[in-house]
This record gives C-alpha cells, structure tokens and sequence, in this order.
C-alpha cells in the first residue's frame, strides 16, 4: 500500500487552480486554508481519505477528496454563484472516463460526486455560501 493522496491533491490542485473564470474573474484554489488577504470567490482542497483494495482487480484504491467553493458579498446575495462554481469544478473532474485528472503515480479509472451541501452564513460584512462537494476516485496502481 502506498499514500497516494499527495498525488490526487496535487492533479486537482493543478486542474482547478485559475482555471475556472467566473464574472471575468480567475477563481484560485487554495490547500486546506485560504490565505488572509483571499478575495471571494475561492475553491479550497479539504479532507481526503483513503481505503487500500488489493482484492478487487479492477482498483487498488479508493480515494475521496472534499472541494469547497467559497463565495461571499454585500447582502442580499444569492447562492448563484457557489453552485456556478461547483457545476465548473464538476465538468473538470467528473465528466468523461478519457478526461479523468491525470496523477504521478496510478491512474483514475471512476470519478464521482457522492455528497453535496451547501452552506451559508451572514458575517458583520458579507452573506457567504459554501458548498461542499466530496468526489470518490478509483484509482488503479
């Protein structure tokens, strides 16, 4: 067994990072934590886990990875935005077996969305909504 989780986070960190344009804007992608000076809206790398399965002959791993899509603005604000985001983040990494993010080490042979949620709340300047995507991954090697 090996800990393959670097190397899914460093293919989605590449593939999300500046790569999504939203109202004109690049939208960054961050690891685990935003820096302070962040502008909304941002995507941020979260939890992975991991699960060896040497027993089955069509995958060795099977790979989970939280992104979090982070919006905020002046009241009143919509989610619009959020799932903007996360609907562009989804054609990047779900969308076709042959388009699968390409890894270091092993191969993706299934991508998925297995949770969503959205999320909001109201700081003393913005309304800020989230939401949480966890994608599944199989991984061969």
């Amino acid at each position: 067994m090996r800990n393959i989780k670097p190397f899914i986070r460093k293919a989605y960190w590449t593939a999300l990072n500046n790569t999504i344009t939203y109202k004109g804007a690049l939208v960054p992608c961050y690891d685990t934590f935003a820096p302070d000076v962040a502008v909304f809206p941002y995507i941020l790398i979260g939890n992975q886990t991991q699960e060896d399965d040497k027993d089955n002959t069509d995958y060795n791993y099977i790979t989970t990875i939280t992104l979090d899509v982070v919006t905020a603005a002046i009241a009143p604000y919509g989610r619009l935005d959020a799932d903007s985001i996360a609907d562009s983040i989804l054609q990047i990494v779900c969308l076709y077996p042959e388009n699968y993010l390409a890894l270091q080490v092993g191969k993706i042979v299934t991508a998925k969305l297995i949770q969503q949620t959205s999320l909001s709340s109201i700081t003393d300047t913005n309304v800020v909504h989230r939401e949480i995507m966890t994608i599944e991954n199989w991984i061969n090697g």
